[in-house]
């Protein structure tokens, strides 16, 4: 019996300036009820309200997505910066969050360089077009074959 491999795949994975947005804006507010409650019970804390402008920084540089290449080769998934024209280091992918129309994927090194511990890529149907359907497909059904 043959043993078959999902077909070769790459998808780009983009910055996303909305869902930056989204998660800066989660910070901000969420400092802002964090000083709201200390202020209530100590009011001269009012003026760190002035802190928010930096909660909303923070919050937006936290969050950048890094444009990399995903690759699936058929045995492996690998991924590695945009500007790079090698294949990239092998990562073992896991989906953490699947809504259907957006996927939240872990990376795991198997041996990276470059990778810290985790990676984790927000992806979106209307981010990727015409590949989400191919991406998850193989994303569900590929067998990933660890290099030794």
């Amino acid at each position: 019996m043959t043993q078959r491999h999902a077909p070769a795949l790459q998808v780009e994975v983009s910055r996303q300036p909305g869902l930056q947005g989204l998660i800066a804006l989660l910070l901000t507010t969420s400092v802002a009820a964090v000083i709201a409650a200390f202020a209530a019970h100590l009011p001269a804390c009012w003026w760190l309200m002035l802190m928010l402008p930096l909660a909303a920084w923070v919050g937006w540089r936290l969050s950048a997505v890094t444009p990399r290449h995903l690759q699936w080769d058929g045995d492996i998934w690998r991924l590695a910066p945009v500007d790079l024209d090698e294949p990239g280091d092998a990562v073992q992918l896991r989906a953490v969050i699947d809504l259907g129309d957006w996927l939240l994927l872990r990376c795991q090194p198997v041996d990276g360089r470059w990778l810290p511990r985790h990676t984790y890529l927000p992806l979106s149907r209307a981010a990727l077009g015409a590949s989400w359907g191919s991406l998850r497909a193989t994303l569900y059904a590929a067998r990933t074959h660890l290099p030794p």
